[in-house]
């Protein structure tokens, strides 16, 4: 749906345009957007599709987190 402050298609493509490797929709239709109900199904599938460019670091422990918030 139509709202105000709703960024156009044409204006997330310039967006795109200038990312330094590749920019490209995730998961949503640009000649849908904003009323394709499929993005809310298709982001996800888009983001599982993106490879893992670094290994996940290990979970802090208990003692970093209390420390960090302190």
């Amino acid at each position: 749906m139509d709202s105000v402050g709703t960024v156009t298609a044409g204006q997330w493509q310039r967006i795109l345009d200038r990312a330094r490797t590749t920019g490209l929709f995730a998961g949503v239709s640009a000649r849908r957007y904003p009323s394709d109900p499929q993005t809310f199904f298709g982001f996800q599938r888009a983001l599982r599709a993106i490879p893992n460019r670094y290994p996940l670091p290990p979970p802090l422990s208990l003692v970093a987190v209390t420390g960090f918030l302190a």
